[in-house]
């Protein structure tokens, strides 16, 4: 898939969203990586969630974390989601997410223990642009059931049947859908949903199975899944991973 060298204004560049809470040695591994960016026109976002109730450690290691931040060339520039109470890590990315696409087109997201170089973050913004320009509403994830290591090849994106958390990009398009899809609660309605969707019944009986127990969760990257196998989309994912 070709990339589009244009560069659009900022609200349609994808943003950048760095997600921490209580592990400053992650978060200060994911500053080093984001300052080596060149030429980087997105605007990056760090959302912070709230200590525990009571935690000390919590207080201690956010501290910290804002002080990295402080240190960090890039403080002038980013813009700081912070929560005074402890959300938890799937309504934390979320209300993140609804904030930034607030006044961005997309975005991609990373985890604080999401290890990705500065060429793979490069990689997944141009995707992810290259998606919305196109019109688009398919997420955009970095894993792979396959390393480079051992293998001899050019890395590229294929087209998969699955999302992961491990780094992503997604646009408002999606995002509005899957805030629709996210509240169908009736068994009977998703179930007509999804027997309408070809993607799903590509899978086999027993991974449906496996997938109806995980999309019952309420983690938010199963919700995404679900939105994915309702709507009868695809992800863009690399044939070798780029996060590790």
């Amino acid at each position: 898939l070709m990339m589009n060298s244009k560069l659009p204004d900022l609200e349609y560049r994808p943003a950048i969203l760095l997600i921490a809470f209580n592990r400053p040695d992650f978060f200060k591994a994911r500053i080093l990586t984001l300052e080596k960016l060149t030429k980087n026109s997105s605007q990056i976002y760090i959302a912070i969630d709230g200590p525990r109730s009571g935690n000390k450690k919590d207080i201690l290691a956010i501290n910290e974390i804002l002080a990295i931040l402080e240190s960090s060339p890039l403080y002038a520039s980013v813009k700081l989601i912070k929560s005074n109470r402890n959300k938890g890590c799937d309504d934390h990315i979320v209300e993140s997410i609804d904030e930034v696409l607030k006044t961005h087109n997309s975005l991609i997201v990373i985890e604080d223990d999401v290890s990705l170089s500065n060429s793979g973050i490069n990689r997944l913004l141009e995707m992810t642009q290259k998606v919305a320009n196109e019109g688009q509403i398919n997420p955009i994830v970095t894993m792979s059931g396959l390393s480079r290591k051992g293998w001899i090849g050019k890395n590229s994106w294929r087209r998969s049947l699955y999302f992961s958390a491990w780094g992503f990009g997604i646009n408002r398009d999606f995002w509005k859908l899957h805030c629709l899809d996210k509240n169908i609660s009736n068994s009977t309605e998703l179930q007509v949903k999804l027997e309408k969707s070809k993607n799903w019944k590509k899978i086999s009986k027993r991974k449906q199975m496996l997938w109806l127990e995980r999309m019952s969760r309420i983690n938010y990257d199963y919700s995404i899944q679900r939105t994915i196998f309702l709507e009868n989309l695809q992800t863009f994912a690399p044939i070798f991973r780029i996060a590790d």
